[in-house]
């Protein structure tokens, strides 16, 4: 019986295919209560030959065009057999006692709906997501108060159903199915251990830069205008309109030749008013089914917005501190 599936999913990352696979394959599971599923969101790179001649045990789903991350995690989900599904970056090696590690933690919490994974890289143990969307680094003490990483992540099929919404293609749908779990009223975990080795960035290019700028920026909205209260959004209002006005004038600022990076940054903006009834749909669906309230969210994020910017952030944190937003610096962190 298949007790976990695993998803990974792959656009041009033949130089990881490799490393990534062998170490699904050499888990310390028995491999019938195990599958792997590569879906393969239309490479141009000779990933799916790759496959095919050297791991025929693989099942392969070749996408007609390129669903995204978050589109191609669905086609897999929607293909897995076991009750856990872990959706793998491509670009990352897992240890032997993985997926052995994963069920166990599933087990123990019949309320747990959602694992994220620590990497072996160091700074990310004290690094959190932000109120404001963005990812703060030495945000915290204790790397049991994050919600964990988006390059592996588990979770429980019957609990979430799928486990991403399409539209966001790429960045920041991980913290899209925390929040979605943690308002439904499920505990979330990150897996201290065992560490999982990530690349990062996989394929680095311009092209790339532009997307992660677009995304990034579009995305980390996104979740605050599906999964924040209205009462949380309107308080947070402010910092975010002076983050849009004054984010792109540090921009040009520093870097006088980043034309391409405020093409990417405005896109972005004009994407959500465009999409706003879209959204505005997303969010009443989310709202509708949600059963904790934002403090049970928040206490998790910092009101941090950035690691080097002292007065900023003392200027942010005296701001959420006079609105009693809550953030990990006045909750869990005491």
């Amino acid at each position: 019986m298949v007790l976990i599936s695993v998803v990974i999913v792959n656009y041009n990352g033949l130089k990881f295919l490799d490393d990534c696979i062998k170490s699904y394959l050499d888990q310390d599971l028995n491999k019938k209560h195990y599958e792997i599923i590569l879906v393969d969101n239309a490479s141009t790179d000779g990933s799916v030959e790759f496959i095919k001649n050297k791991f025929q045990n693989i099942a392969v789903i070749e996408l007609e065009k390129n669903y995204g991350y978050a589109g191609g995690a669905n086609k897999g989900a929607e293909r897995a057999r076991g009750r856990y599904v872990v959706i793998s970056n491509v670009d990352v090696k897992v240890p032997r006692n993985f997926l052995s590690a994963v069920i166990s933690e599933f087990r123990k919490d019949p309320n747990l709906a959602v694992i994220g994974v620590m990497t072996s890289e160091d700074f990310l143990e004290k690094s959190l997501h932000s109120i404001w969307g963005t990812y703060v680094k030495n945000a915290c003490d204790d790397s049991d108060k994050l919600f964990g990483l988006g390059c592996v992540l588990a979770y429980n099929r019957e609990k979430m159903g799928l486990p991403f919404f399409e539209e966001y293609f790429m960045y920041h749908e991980d913290v899209s199915i925390y929040l979605r779990a943690k308002l439904l009223g499920y505990t979330t975990k990150a897996l201290k251990k065992p560490l999982i080795w990530h690349a990062g960035g996989g394929i680095a290019s311009l092209e790339r830069s532009k997307l992660r700028v677009y995304y990034l920026n579009r995305n980390r909205l996104l979740n605050m205008l599906i999964f924040y209260s209205t009462k949380t959004l309107l308080k947070i209002m402010p910092v975010i309109l002076l983050m849009t006005v004054f984010s792109p004038i540090y921009i040009i600022l520093s870097y006088p030749r980043s034309q391409w990076f405020l093409k990417e940054y405005f896109k972005a903006y004009l994407w959500i008013i465009l999409n706003i009834r879209g959204i505005i749909k997303r969010r009443t669906e989310v709202q509708k089914h949600r059963k904790f309230n934002d403090d049970q969210v928040l206490r998790y994020f910092t009101c941090k917005i950035a690691a080097d910017s002292n007065t900023l952030n003392k200027l942010v944190e005296a701001y959420t501190r006079l609105l009693k937003i809550p953030c990990y610096e006045r909750s869990l962190k005491n």
